[in-house]
Formats: C-alpha cells, sequence, structure tokens
C-alpha cells in the first residue's frame, strides 16, 4: 500500500491529530508567562488559619476547582503560575477528545471533526485552559456525562453507563452550577430512553437519579444547611441577573473579545441549513440544548460574562451540521472540492487569529492596546463594555514589584490602578488602602494597560504628579509596565 493511500485511509485521524496538536500548543506553551488574574487566587487556599473544611464549603461554588489546586500546592510547595495551570490545561484539552467522541456517537465522525476544530480553536476554551478556573473540568464531566448517557441509551452495559454517567455529572454540578445546561442534554437522552419502554423509569431512578442525588448532597446538603449558599452564592446570582453594579454587558462583545475575527460572524450564516434539514432526535435534542440557555443569557440574566459560553458549545455543533450539510447539497466533485478549500482557509485564519490572540510572544497587546496580526490590525477591547476577561498574555511585572518591595521594605500601604485582588496577591503582607477625601496611601503602583477593565481614581491619577514622585520603573522585554510612585512629604 502507498504512502497516499496509507494517508488517504487514515485523514480522519490525521486531522484529529492535527487539532489535538495545534490545540495543545495554544493551551500550554509558555503557560506560566501570565501573572495570576484576580479570580484565580481567589481558587488558593492561601489562608491557613481558616480550616480546609471551612475553606471548601466557604466558596460561591462547587469544591472541585480548590480541591484540584489544593492538590497542586501539596504537590509544588506552594503556588506557581506554570504548576498551577497545569490541571487546568490538561483537562481542558483532554475535554476536546472526549467532545469530540460525544458529536461522533451523535451523528458522524466528519461533522464531529468540525464540531471539535471549532470547540478546539474557540477563544472561550483556550482562554479557560490556561486560566485556573473551574470550566476545564467543567466542559469535561459535562461531555463524559453525555458519552456515557448516550452509551446507555444503545443499550450496552446500561447499569454501568447509568450510574458512570450520574457519578460524573454530580462532579459537574460539584464543580459549577452551569452544569444545569448539561443536564438539558442528558435529560432529553434519559426521556428517549424511557419512550424505548416505561420500564426503563425505574431503572432510570434507581441507577441515576439516586447515585447522582448522593453524590452532590454530600457537598450542597451542608453548603445550604451552614448558610454558605445564602452568604456567598444568593447576592452574587442577584447582581448578575439584574446587572447592578456592573457596566454595560453585550454577548456579542464578550464572545468578539475571546474571538477577535470577523470569520467567526461569517459562519453563523451555517445555521441556516440547520431548519432546512430533515429534524431528527439529534438535532431536535441540540436545539434545545443551544435555546434554553442562549434565552437565560441574553435575555433574562443581565450580565451573563463569559457564562454564555454554554450556548456557544451547542452553537458550535448547529454551525457545524450547516457546514456539513451544504456539503452533502453540493453534487459536483469540483465543486466540493472548492468548497472544502474555502472552509479550510477560513480554520486556518481562525487559527492564525488564536496564536496572535492567546500565545505570548506572538500576542503584542491585545486585547488591552491595539494589536497587529500580520496585515490585519485588531482593536483594543472597548471599556464602556464590562468585560471578564481570562486567559490572554499579562505580564506587567508585578514579580519585579514584589521583589523591589521585599528588598526595600518599608512599604506600608500601597495603592494600584490594576486589579486590586492581585496586587493584594503578589503583594501579601502590605495593607492595601485606596485613596480617600482626606487620606493618600503612602506608594502607589501604576500599570500601564492595567488588567481592570474601568479607569480607576482619574482625579487621583490627574495629580500624581503633583503628590507623589516617581522611585522605580519596571519593564518586561524592553517595555515599561509599572512604575512605583511614592508620597511626597509636605
Amino acid at each position: 500500500m502507498s504512502i497516499v493511500n496509507i494517508i488517504f485511509k487514515n485523514r480522519y485521524k490525521l486531522l484529529l491529530f492535527f487539532i489535538l496538536t495545534l490545540s495543545f500548543i495554544l493551551r500550554f506553551y509558555n503557560l506560566g508567562y501570565s501573572h495570576f488574574y484576580g479570580d484565580e487566587t481567589k481558587v488558593f487556599y492561601i489562608d491557613k488559619t481558616i480550616s480546609a473544611s471551612n475553606f471548601f464549603l466557604d466558596q460561591r461554588k462547587g469544591p472541585v476547582q480548590f480541591f484540584v489546586s489544593w492538590l497542586t500546592e501539596k504537590a509544588i510547595g506552594g503556588f506557581d503560575e506554570f504548576y498551577s495551570r497545569i490541571p487546568f490545561a490538561l483537562i481542558g484539552w483532554v475535554s476536546i477528545i472526549i467532545f469530540y467522541l460525544v458529536i461522533k456517537k451523535l451523528f458522524n465522525e466528519k461533522i464531529a471533526l468540525i464540531s471539535t476544530f471549532l470547540y478546539a480553536f474557540n477563544g472561550f476554551y483556550i482562554a479557560f485552559s490556561r486560566t485556573v478556573q473551574y470550566q476545564s473540568f467543567l466542559l469535561l464531566f459535562g461531555f463524559l456525562a453525555i458519552w456515557f448517557a448516550l452509551s446507555f441509551l444503545d443499550g450496552k452495559n446500561s447499569k454501568f453507563m447509568a450510574i458512570s454517567s450520574a457519578f460524573i455529572l454530580a462532579l459537574a454540578h460539584l464543580t459549577h452550577y452551569d452544569a444545569i445546561f448539561f443536564d438539558i442534554a442528558i435529560m432529553l437522552i434519559l426521556i428517549k430512553k424511557i419512550s424505548y419502554a416505561k420500564r426503563n423509569i425505574k431503572e432510570i431512578i434507581k441507577y441515576y437519579f439516586l447515585p447522582f442525588f448522593i453524590v452532590i448532597s454530600l457537598f450542597y446538603i451542608p453548603y445550604l444547611i451552614k448558610g454558605f449558599y445564602y452568604s456567598n452564592t444568593y447576592n452574587y446570582v442577584a447582581k448578575r441577573l439584574t446587572g447592578s453594579e456592573y457596566a454595560q454587558n453585550a454577548s456579542w462583545y464578550t464572545f468578539w473579545a475571546y474571538n477577535p475575527n470577523i470569520l467567526w460572524a461569517f459562519l453563523l450564516v451555517f445555521v441556516l441549513p440547520f431548519f432546512f434539514k430533515k429534524t431528527t432526535w439529534s438535532r431536535k435534542l441540540l436545539l434545545i440544548w443551544f435555546l434554553i440557555p442562549f434565552i437565560i443569557f441574553d435575555y433574562i440574566i443581565l450580565n451573563p460574562g463569559t457564562h454564555i459560553h454554554n450556548y456557544v458549545i451547542p452553537m458550535i455543533i448547529i454551525v457545524s451540521l450547516g457546514i456539513y450539510d451544504v456539503y452533502l447539497l453540493i453534487k459536483t466533485k469540483i465543486y466540493r472540492l472548492i468548497y472544502l478549500k474555502f472552509i479550510s482557509i477560513i480554520f486556518i485564519l481562525i487559527i492564525f487569529t488564536d496564536f496572535y490572540t492567546f500565545v505570548p510572544g506572538i500576542n503584542n497587546g491585545y486585547p488591552w492596546k491595539d494589536s497587529r496580526a500580520g496585515l490585519w490590525n485588531i482593536s483594543k477591547i472597548n471599556k464602556r463594555f464590562h468585560l471578564f476577561l481570562y486567559g490572554f498574555p499579562y505580564q506587567r511585572g508585578w514579580d519585579q514589584i514584589r521583589d523591589y518591595v521585599r528588598e526595600k521594605g518599608g512599604f506600608r500601604y500601597i495603592y494600584t490602578n490594576d486589579n486590586e485582588i492581585l496586587a493584594k496577591y503578589y503583594l501579601n503582607g502590605i495593607a492595601y488602602s485606596p485613596p480617600g477625601s482626606n487620606y493618600l496611601p503612602q506608594y502607589y503602583i501604576h500599570i500601564e494597560n492595567s488588567q481592570e477593565f474601568f479607569d480607576k481614581n482619574p482625579d487621583f491619577i490627574n495629580n500624581l504628579n503633583i503628590n507623589y514622585t516617581l522611585e522605580k520603573e519596571f519593564f518586561v522585554n524592553g517595555e515599561k509596565t509599572a512604575g512605583i510612585y511614592k508620597l511626597i512629604k509636605k
């Protein structure tokens, strides 16, 4: 057999290998480059005066991400930008494989490859994999739970498949409340199972719902009884629902911030063929899986932030079906070849944009300043929108600042235009004191293109040279990124 025949015979496996290889690079290359984002530091068990059990309970969500970070801390003896992120990057990458298996079981190998490409190279899922955040584990558990539920539907080793799906879905719920959107797909699968025979109801209750509720109750019963839900979660959810204390939010702009390529908007055209194709059970499942989170996040919750990714997942699959449906409509071989080359160019440009957006050393400032990807200019984010930004290359010299402060000593009160939680983490032990009407902090640390999505205290910044003197500047790769200013004694 010639090499050409071998390649042709294994072309789908080679394409999957290509997707997995490039997506691995995007998730792991220079993973420790960026400073921790504020929300990442909230995952760490830093204050050891609090018992571990109280730390795990005193959160806004389930314990999985906190437990993983706790294990990593034990393994490496502390917190490190690279090693702390490895479990999340690895799980984010593995979720691509499981996603492929789910779509292959629901549809076929070709649709699975298209869907897997769009999932692997969507900016949300690259960014989530590059941060110490729950999303990677939630996605893996959600996809795994669906795969086992589909296997349960097939009827092979049904008890094992049901219990496995229930257990893994419970882990998803112990990761984040967003697991409820995976419940949609799984409930539709279970309803389909019941439609085969009513006797399956007892099997589902015994081998699915019972194990599921037993596992989640181990955490959520004490969480509710001890009042952590009401003190931590209730008010937070209410604020996101009403949009109070947040700036303007636009889901389309959040998507654009993570995927700054107009080609993603063009791909939405392929949603249309979905509605002209004969409806099947799997397509109905997909549509319901998309519509429920879409309505919730775009019409009910006023500040959904990156949680819109919950409907991006089924949307990606719908787009993939559309791309494949159009391919099937083309009957002439030469036109099919032209169409495939056209789609391939779009996909290559998406990968190209991903590298300029998320890879340190290639990224040249986006999203905090105007950037350039080859001949294409990428505008910095518009700060009139409230954005939650994670996973982008962000290095402003906070490690240098920390070393300088420790070496010099005498720092009692500091303030910065950067993220407050970030500053408190890197300058642990030094009081953080915002300026007041009759008070100015001893030191001010000014960060160029700070992580904050809004400009803090413009009046204070405008009068900086009147009240402070520049003490030290910091540079990253030859570019000034920060300066320490000391209060002038008067």
